[in-house]
């Protein structure tokens, strides 16, 4: 399994992969929601954070990216990503073709170790 190394001045996380919804730029620090309801703050940038995680985790516009394991819906008309009960993105227009791509070979995978 892997990990997500995080760490801020009171606290360290090693969180599990599978356990992220999103990470999300606010106010100036980088907040990863989890499925526990749990979320971790730290200063880490969006950019650094995105070479550190796999394929199925894909950035949907400057602030935000997204674990596609953890998409409930999505529409495209309103270019709305709907991650939970309480979790919903914007799409960003330009990441648009992007995020098709990306969703496209997530289900490809899926569908290929599903054989």
């Amino acid at each position: 399994m892997e990990y997500l190394f995080l760490k801020n001045e009171t606290e360290t996380a090693n969180i599990p992969m599978d356990m992220i919804i999103s990470l999300e730029v606010k106010d100036y620090y980088l907040v990863c929601h989890t499925v526990c309801g749990r979320d971790f703050c730290c200063s880490k940038s969006l950019n650094k954070i995105e070479g550190e995680l796999p394929s199925h985790f894909i950035q949907i516009n400057r602030n935000i990216i997204v674990n596609l394991q953890k998409v409930q819906l999505l529409n495209f008309k309103e270019r709305t990503i709907y991650m939970n009960g309480q979790l919903a993105y914007q799409m960003a227009i330009r990441r648009m073709k992007a995020i098709r791509k990306a969703i496209n070979e997530y289900e490809s995978d899926r569908y290929d170790i599903g054989r």
